[in-house]
């Protein structure tokens, strides 16, 4: 009994000092794996703190380019604000002109066969001298907005049609057909010209228009403001 004990003793000596060896060699592997992942984890955490500091460096150039632009403007808002304080109310443009068809006497206009300009031969108001009395053509002397107002006149029994023109692009009409006495229809516009545009009044094919010295028949435009 004592020889079996003694066995079993020396037995379970050996286990444990297996026990005690073991775990030293498991302790090393897995600290060795622990390093190499944080070896790995250093290495992305660089690429990564690369790849935002690239970035942060994109965002203060981009940053810098907008400063630039908004200095730009700045100094260009600045310089036209001086320029339009340098300018006297002389300076600024002014433009208007008012017709009428005739100066003395009564007398109907048409019928044509085609559409024909109308020439406003009595000149009321002409500033800046942009108004031709002799084609009935305005010429736009800047860019601008413009305002434009027209009448026309039917009586005895006539039909009244005219169309303002800018260049060849006919804007807005005025019509009456009177079958007896007379009366007047009128239109107005505001129109965007260039430098150079021309507007002007045409009649109708087969209309006829009147006009007496009493100015029932007109044209008219004013420069609102330029641009």
């Amino acid at each position: 009994m004592a020889l079996l004990q003694l066995i079993l003793l020396a037995c379970v000596s050996v286990g444990m000092a297996q026990d005690f060896a073991s775990p030293d060699t498991d302790i090393l592997a897995e600290l060795k794996e622990l390093k190499a992942k944080m070896e790995k984890l250093e290495r992305e955490n660089e690429v990564d703190l690369r790849a935002l500091e690239t970035r942060l460096n994109i965002s203060e150039i981009k940053l810098e380019e907008e400063k630039t632009v908004v200095k730009n403007l700045k100094s260009t808002v600045e310089e036209l604000r001086r320029q339009n304080e340098g300018r006297t109310e002389i300076d600024r443009p002014k433009v208007a002109f008012s017709a009428t068809l005739f100066g003395a006497g009564s007398q109907h206009t048409g019928p044509f066969n085609t559409e024909t300009t109308l020439i406003y031969k009595k000149v009321i108001t002409d500033i800046g001298n942009n108004y031709n009395p002799a084609t009935g053509i305005f010429t736009a002397p800047v860019k601008g907005l413009y305002y434009f107002r027209f009448s026309g006149h039917a009586w005895d029994n006539h039909y009244m049609a005219v169309s303002l023109y800018k260049n060849e692009q006919r804007i807005c009409s005025a019509y009456d057909e009177q079958r007896s006495g007379n009366a007047n229809s009128s239109n107005g516009v505001t129109l965007l010209l260039e430098e150079g545009d021309r507007v002007y009044m045409r009649l109708w094919a087969n209309k006829l228009i009147f006009d007496d010295e009493g100015g029932h028949s007109t044209f008219s435009g004013f420069l609102l403001f330029p641009m």
